[in-house]
């Protein structure tokens, strides 16, 4: 903090005077205030100063205390353990006669404050002021103490003067204390102050505490350069500094990077001043050194700790580990951690969150994990900050699935997840793809009340749907964010931007390029790189081009990427006038040019568009380190071309793979073809340049290099056809290579190896096709080609993805048993240590590969949290030698006992198993009994599995019907993927299934559930008009439904009536849906006329939902008679309350103030065996808090935890709105610690109540301390409404000048105002007498946008009459109504009021005539001032008459009218 900023600080403290002259007058005035209070109550009270004590109550509890002596009494102080002891002993001491010595007390009192009971030791010294016990100068100081560890050193000062009173005088320890608590409060400016008061005015001499003290309070700003002048004044003064005042300004030094300056201090501490360091100061060193990367001199400052036999604690051990896992040294960071424990150090969670996140760092997962399992051995619980670092290593290695289940674990162990530890899973999700999965998360997130996505959030959200081509859900999400200050941010559009570019939708990039200007942003480097990527990509060479130009005019300079793009789009599309011209320019800034460009240059030079004159230029461009070795190939290659007779082809094909390998695939292109172009013969080439297309994409140009070869007698081979295949599944195009690979097979242009094989089962597991991957393993048998490790490792983590595990074992099983693959020698020893040896009868010299391992593992992790009782060596030892890839189906048993097996199928995996043996009868099973087992599985929510079961009885040939179709078409449907639910409907045709009224109903739910019902509404009408099908009553509920949902309730009625035209009848869910619709909409009568023709027309009798819905409704309209009537009716019909029902009564009668009838409700429910949940207890808690009866409040928030709930923040919420109401602020705050404590997250309505109660009680600096707090945190963002509290705050507690402030910094973060902030500001500043900072703000208004409303005119009137400007009022008073803001009652009070204190009284009668002809009425004090006018002569008395008409009819009778 600067020195500028504490002058702004010291603003809003008060001015310290601390000379005898004002503590004599201060002693005065409290004795005073002493004797007045003995007087009206007839006790003595102690001195209150400007915040109240905080008392705690105290029970006297009745024990002897038997010893005179001091020494026992000393030993008794120090047994003390807890409060409640301490309080027995006080008691016990002041009912003796005589009383203790004063010394015992003192030993009491600071027995108190080292449990950090500091508010019940300053009751303690209330009590003893109370019976008249002296105190001296170390009583006085515990209670300073005390107030200031409470951040009430203003009360600490207020103890210096009541001590001056008392004859006790302040020493050097009490103003130590006082700067202490100033710079607590970060109130440094002050302390500064106050220690030049003392020095100068020489009131004690600073000792070296005093010294230090003054010292921290700076460094803690940062003003070191003061510190050490400080620290040459202490020696000057011959105040010899210690260990902790050097120590304090070197942690100082080192967290400014300022180390050798560090070096040089402790230097001089050791040799000039002799002074020892201790650990600490060594911590501050080694944290700076390794900050900073010296690790030889952190090494020399850890040598120097071991010649001054000073022993590393925990501290500098974390600092080490810390700073070697962030230099990516993990395995060092281990080996200190172990050093660390043998040297008798216990590592704490900090310690092992260093060491996850660094091996996090190098992707070591699995030793990461390892550390999180060491953690929970240790008996240490992780923290919020461990689950983050590990989800991030596995985020970043791609291992979505353990991130997953780690996450579960997080919040199963009670651990809330914060917004770091969801943007890190988002991030995760979208990198392998799972975008449903990452909208779900996303939701999740916003759904919880403690967690609000920041905008990093948005950022990876919109950047992971864009780089998944969703680029229309990225738009409406972006869209949904509407002008918040989330939307304001460059980084977003940039991410829109390119995505839309990216996705072929150029007018959609260009639309929010130009938004960006209208929102008050300025495009960076990044937006205008990825817009000219996006010009260039579409041809828009010019567009791009006038981007490029336009970046300058701009002052935003270009960077090497936005050459790059330039000049790679310029290339793509044929452009080259500027080539030369932008690589000069390129040259001359020190740019480079990336491999692409680099690549698409050498391609456009030896085709002939660009001069070859410009290679040496391009040579400059190209990266040192790429240089260096691409050179030397291209080097090799001018050499190899020059020789006679040129060299053989096998030496050209070297050189081509070795550039290759260094990924330069457009260079390697480009050496073939200068080989072509010289005759050097390529039989085996063309494999290389092949490969070279496919990784960059280009799989075409493969082909056409396939036919280039036919031309030069260059047959294809295996390998080839293998390169060509991994292309298109690169790209993507599996079913393209699914056909190239059957016309190798059917034409036999190949035969087939185990690499085309494992190709092609790669592709058809990418897209989760396992059914026929499988089939491929099983025709490679069959051919005679025997499959390797990485065929099986291919399905098997396929199998796993797809949660298909127990397939992935039986397969998993038949490698090793049946077809021999086992382990091999050359991780055999690794092997060992990573797991248990559980292969069955392995040989000594036959051992698993590493991908086996792997894959072992990948099972085990997997079955492990399913299973946590299994072992693969147990298993092995069970399966028996013939087992193959799915056991037989063996069962005798009748009928009746294979449809109980559904019954039983408690799990998934029981219905997984079942599925295999029922596909491997011969003859299949029945079409019933598929259907009976997909139904289980849907029942069990594992919609996807049931999917998965009907794709493989499709596979199989078992039978379907309408019913199994139906069941699938629901599963996608509940998954949001009603469009999927469609293509099996088609599907069904194709195969002859015609789909029913369900099939239907299933689609138009489904439609609902996506928010789709203008899709559903034409889905309905075209089914009704071609008659697909005959609507049922489920159907047409299902429409009502969706109609109701989005409140078009006029259509939905409309459509119940054509049910009855129809002759479908409608059903009381239908009649329940309309009804509650109606009742949301405060269409209560509509409601009720509807719920009589359902009783009396329909003869439909309603239930307990029905009912719900009318009562909430009634009750929300104050109806209770017509509500009372309905819970009557309730009775008769005999249909039983239940919970919600009564929470809608207790609610509804809290809200009105009748929390006594809320609590008989509560109580009729409890004897009527119906169980109140939190949210009953919730509204209970609100009504009382409503009436102030907080003691009532609070045993309704106890009897929650008898009844076992556990409250929530809107518990919390709703008991400290009432204290925060009550003024009760103390209690409020112990409330809101405990919130804390208890592990829950306060949101923005707690802060906001507890500001609100601060300023309420003029607690403005304890606000501004909770305001920061609440800007610290980043899952809780500040609304409108919190700066609307801190400013009327401010203003009411006439810190006007701070509000203004706050003002201006939320102008600067572009935080959007309404009119209702500069309402508060000019009320403020009006009140204040500060009318020319409202002045300013008020003239700009309309230049903002906005309209002054009454309250606006009201605060400015008010402001002028108060300065005097009477003219400037009434100027204000007439434009009201030239701009169409009519004057309120308030405002002909605050005018009259305002001309009556100005001796204007020209318009007066004019001003009371307009008031009685609009119906106005006078307040009391208008009304006070009119009378105190009238009688003075300065008014007529025949105003009495109008002044009587226009005071209120409840006041007629008000002493005001009686003076009349």
């Amino acid at each position: 903090m600067s020195r500028a900023d504490m002058e702004c600080c010291s603003m809003e403290c008060y001015s310290i005077e601390l000379d005898l002259q004002w503590t004599s007058k201060l002693g005065e005035k409290l004795q005073m205030k002493m004797k007045m209070n003995i007087l009206i109550k007839g006790t003595f009270i102690a001195p209150s100063f400007r915040n109240p004590f905080l008392f705690s109550a105290i029970q006297t509890i009745s024990a002897p205390f038997h010893s005179d002596s001091a020494s026992n009494h000393l030993s008794m102080c120090q047994k003390i353990s807890t409060l409640d002891d301490a309080i027995q002993l006080f008691d016990q001491m002041t009912q003796r006669q005589p009383l203790p010595s004063v010394v015992n007390f003192n030993q009491l009192l600071q027995t108190v404050t080292k449990m950090k009971h500091y508010s019940c030791s300053i009751d303690l010294f209330k009590q003893m002021t109370a019976i008249g016990f002296p105190v001296s100068v170390y009583t006085v100081n515990i209670v300073i103490k005390c107030f200031c560890q409470m951040s009430c050193t203003r009360e600490g000062f207020a103890i210096v003067g009541y001590g001056f009173k008392r004859g006790v005088l302040p020493n050097v320890i009490t103003f130590s204390t006082l700067l202490n608590g100033l710079i607590l409060e970060d109130r440094v400016h002050e302390a500064e102050r106050l220690f030049k008061k003392l020095i100068k005015g020489k009131l004690c001499k600073p000792d070296v505490v005093m010294y230090s003290t003054m010292i921290k309070g700076l460094c803690k700003v940062g003003i070191n350069d003061t510190a050490i002048g400080l620290l040459r004044l202490m020696d000057e003064r011959g105040c010899k500094p210690n260990v902790m005042t050097y120590s304090t300004i070197i942690d100082s030094l080192c967290k400014d990077k300022m180390i050798d300056d560090a070096l040089k201090l402790f230097n001089e501490m050791i040799l000039h001043k002799g002074i020892l360091p201790d650990v600490v100061t060594y911590n501050s060193l080694i944290s700076g050194l390794c900050n900073q990367g010296r690790w030889d001199d952190a090494s020399k400052m850890l040598r120097g700790m071991e010649y001054e036999r000073i022993s590393p604690d925990v501290i500098t051990y974390n600092i080490l580990v810390d700073a070697l896992c962030k230099e990516g040294m993990a395995e060092d960071a281990e080996a200190v951690l172990n050093i660390m424990v043998e040297r008798g150090k216990v590592p704490d969670l900090v310690t092992y969150n260093s060491l996850i996140d660094g091996f996090c760092l190098r992707g070591e997962t699995k030793k990461a994990k390892e550390i999180f399992d060491l953690i929970r051995i240790r008996g240490l619980v992780p923290d919020v900050v461990t689950y983050n670092s590990l989800l991030n290593g596995y985020c970043k290695n791609l291992e979505i699935d353990e991130a997953l289940l780690l996450f579960n674990e997080l919040t199963e162990k009670g651990t809330k997840p914060n917004v770091v530890t969801y943007n890190t899973l988002l991030q995760g999700l979208f990198l392998v793809g799972r975008c449903k999965d990452a909208r779900e998360l996303f939701n999740e997130m916003r759904a919880h009340n403690h967690i609000s996505p920041d905008t990093f959030t948005y950022g990876i959200v919109l950047q992971g749907l864009c780089n998944n081509r969703q680029v229309d859900k990225a738009l409406s999400l972006f869209r949904l964010m509407g002008d918040s200050e989330l939307n304001l941010d460059i980084v977003l559009y940039n991410i829109l931007i390119d995505g839309t570019g990216k996705c072929g939708k150029p007018d959609i990039a260009k639309a929010l390029f130009n938004e960006i200007s209208t929102k008050g942003l300025n495009p960076n480097v990044r937006t205008y790189n990825v817009m000219i990527g996006c010009f260039c990509g579409v041809g828009l060479v010019r567009e791009a081009e006038r981007l490029f130009l336009q970046m300058e005019e701009r002052g935003c300079p270009r960077d090497c990427v936005t050459y790059n793009v330039i000049l790679q789009g310029l290339l793509k599309n044929e452009q080259h006038d500027t080539i030369k011209m932008l690589l000069e320019e390129m040259e001359g800034q020190g740019f480079s040019v990336d491999a692409s460009t680099c690549s698409m240059l050498l391609d456009h030079i030896s085709s002939g568009p660009l001069d070859g004159s410009l290679l040496k230029l391009i040579g400059k461009l190209v990266p040192k380190e790429a240089k260096e070795a691409l050179d030397d190939a291209l080097q090799l290659f001018d050499q190899m071309t020059q020789r006679q007779p040129l060299p053989s082809v096998v030496k050209f094909n070297q050189l081509l793979t070795a550039v290759a390998k260094m990924k330069h695939y457009s260079c390697s292109i480009h050496l073939f073809k200068q080989m072509t172009a010289i005759g050097v013969p390529v039989p085996f080439t063309t494999t290389i340049v092949i490969k070279c297309f496919c990784q960059m994409s280009c799989t075409r140009e493969g082909f056409a290099i396939v036919g280039y070869g036919f031309k030069h007698g260059v047959l294809p081979n295996v390998i080839t056809f293998n390169t060509l295949l991994n292309g298109l599944v690169l790209e993507d195009r599996v079913f393209e290579a699914e056909r190239l690979f059957k016309k190798l097979i059917k034409e036999r242009l190949c035969e087939p190896d185990v690499s085309t094989y494992t190709t092609m089962i790669k592709g058809l597991c990418k897209f989760g096709i396992n059914d026929t991957a499988i089939a491929l393993l099983i025709l490679m048998d069959e051919r005679g080609c025997k499959p390797d490790v990485m065929t099986y490792s291919t399905i098997i983590d396929s199998l796993c993805k797809n949660k298909m595990v127990d397939d992935a074992l039986k397969l998993f099983n038949e490698m090793i048993l049946n077809k021999g693959i086992l382990p091999n020698h050359s991780v055999r020893d690794k092997a060992r240590s990573q797991g248990p040896r559980f292969l069955p009868g392995e040989a000594k010299n036959n051992r698993p590969s590493m991908q086996s391992w792997q894959m072992m593992m990948k099972l085990l992790k997997v079955l492990s949290f399913k299973n946590p009782n299994f072992s693969f060596s147990k298993l092995a030892s069970e399966i028996p030698s013939s087992l193959t890839i799915i056991a037989p189906f063996h069962s005798n048993s009748t009928s009746n006992r294979k449809s109980s097996l559904f019954e039983k199928i408690t799990k998934l995996d029981d219905a997984l198993q079942l599925f295999d043996q029922m596909s491997q009868k011969q003859p299949l099973p029945s079409v019933v009994k598929f259907n009976q087992l997909l139904t289980v599985v849907a029942k069990m929510r594992h919609y996807s599995c049931s999917i998965h079961l009907f794709k493989q009885m499709v596979a199989i040939r078992a039978p379907v019907d309408l019913y199994t179709f139906n069941i699938v078409i629901k599963c996608c449907c509940q998954m949001s993927c009603t469009r999927d639910g469609f293509s099996v409907v088609a599907y069904g045709f194709r195969r002859g299934v015609v789909p029913d009224v369900f099939t239907f109903s299933t689609l138009l739910n489904g439609l609902i559930l996506e928010d789709r019902i203008l899709e559903a509404e034409r889905l309905f009408k075209k089914l009704i008009k071609r008659k697909l099908c005959e609507p049922n009553v489920v159907m047409y509920s299902t429409m009502i439904k969706g109609l109701c949902k989005v409140g078009i309730n006029d259509m939905a009625i409309a459509l119940l009536r054509l049910m009855n035209e129809k002759g479908c009848k409608p059903n009381v869910m239908t009649y329940s849906t309309i009804i509650d619709s109606l009742c949301k909409d405060e269409m209560v009568d509509d409601a009720v006329k509807l719920f009589h023709e359902m009783i009396i027309h329909k003869r439909i009798l309603p239930d307990v939902v029905t009912y719900n819905s009318l009562i909430r409704g009634l009750c929300n309209l104050s109806r209770w008679d017509d509500a009372v009537k309905m819970l009557r009716e309730m009775e008769d019909e005999r249909i039983s309350p239940d919970v919600i029902t009564y929470t809608i009564l207790v609610d509804a009668l809290c809200k009105e103030g009748m929390a006594e009838n809320a609590e008989a409700v509560l109580n009729i429910m409890v004897e009527r065996g119906k169980v109140p949940n939190l949210v009953t207890y919730n509204s209970l808690i609100d009504g009382y808090g409503l009436r102030g009866e907080m003691k009532k409040a609070k045993e309704i928030y106890d009897m929650i935890r008898i009844r076992g709930l556990v409250p929530d923040v809107v518990t919390y919420n709703s008991l400290l709105n009432g204290y925060c109401k009550k003024l009760e602020i103390d209690e409020a705050l112990l409330l809101f610690n405990e919130l804390t404590e208890k592990g829950m997250k306060p949101d923005v309505v707690t802060y906001n109540t507890m500001l609100q109660g601060l300023f309420r009680v003029g607690r403005c600096k304890d606000a501004h301390e909770l305001f920061n707090e609440m800007q610290a945190h980043i899952h809780i963002p500040r609304d409108a409404f919190t700066y609307r509290i801190v400013l009327e705050g401010l203003c009411a507690n006439h810190q006007v000048d701070e509000a203004l402030s706050l003002f201006r910094l939320m102008s600067e973060k572009k935080l959007s105002f309404d009119i209702v902030v500069y309402n508060i500001l000019f009320d403020g500043a009006s009140k204040c007498g500060k009318l020319n900072i409202a002045k300013v703000p008020f003239n700009d208004l309309c230049a903002r946008g906005l309209h002054p409303d009454v309250w606006t005119y009201n605060a400015m009137i008010c402001g002028f009459c108060r300065e005097g400007l009477v003219r400037e009022s009434k100027e204000l008073f007439q434009k009201m109504a030239e701009v169409g803001c009519v004057p309120d009652r308030v405002t002909y009070n605050i005018l009259l009021r305002g001309l009556l204190k100005n001796g204007q009284h020209d318009t007066i009668k004019m001003l009371l005539e307009e008031m009685d002809g609009k119906g106005f009425s006078i307040d009391a004090s208008t009304c006070s001032m009119l009378i105190d006018h009238i009688s003075s002569g300065s008014l007529d008395n025949s105003l009495l008459k109008l002044i009587g008409r226009l005071v209120p009819k409840e006041g007629k009778e008000a002493a005001c009218l009686e003076s009349i």
